[in-house]
């Protein structure tokens, strides 16, 4: 059975498709959801087929397509086909590959070029304490109330 946990259905709506085919919409989305990942090492044709449910005469179509405009660039090491991807030249495309390209379409590849710049971190309290001997204020004590 096919499976695709990668694409966004609603980004989906928002591509070009005089510009970019659907199957290479597909494939380049599932190339990025690997690369965002790290374990772009581990996709083959075979899996993106099985994945995606595209047939294998449409998908080498595809994969060239994206290696026609830039996007994706293939090696054959040892019978196996690896992908790297140039989040440079996408980027650069946006507004070919959009219908209307906006600022969550531009932030999508931004995060996936660097998630960790995306990442949200909270604020450390900063707690001090009373050391009864010294009369100081050492940081575990200063957010506990007092009653006296």
């Amino acid at each position: 059975m096919p499976r695709n946990n990668c694409l966004n259905i609603s980004r989906l709506a928002k591509y070009d498709f005089k510009y970019i085919s659907l199957e290479e919409v597909i494939v380049l989305e599932y190339l990025l959801h690997y690369y965002q990942r790290n374990n772009l090492d581990i996709v083959i044709l075979n899996r993106i087929e099985l994945e995606t449910g595209i047939k294998r005469n449409r998908l080498t179509s595809a994969v060239q397509d994206l290696k026609q405009k830039g996007f994706i660039d293939t090696k054959v090491e040892k019978s196996k086909t690896t992908f790297v991807i140039f989040i440079d030249i996408i980027t650069n495309n946006l507004a070919k590959i959009f219908t209307n390209p906006t600022k969550l379409g531009y932030q999508y590849y931004l995060y996936v070029q660097n998630p960790s710049s995306f990442k949200k971190t909270k604020a450390k309290k900063v707690v001090t304490k009373v050391d009864p001997k010294t009369k100081q204020k050492t940081k575990a004590e200063a957010a506990q109330m007092s009653l006296f």
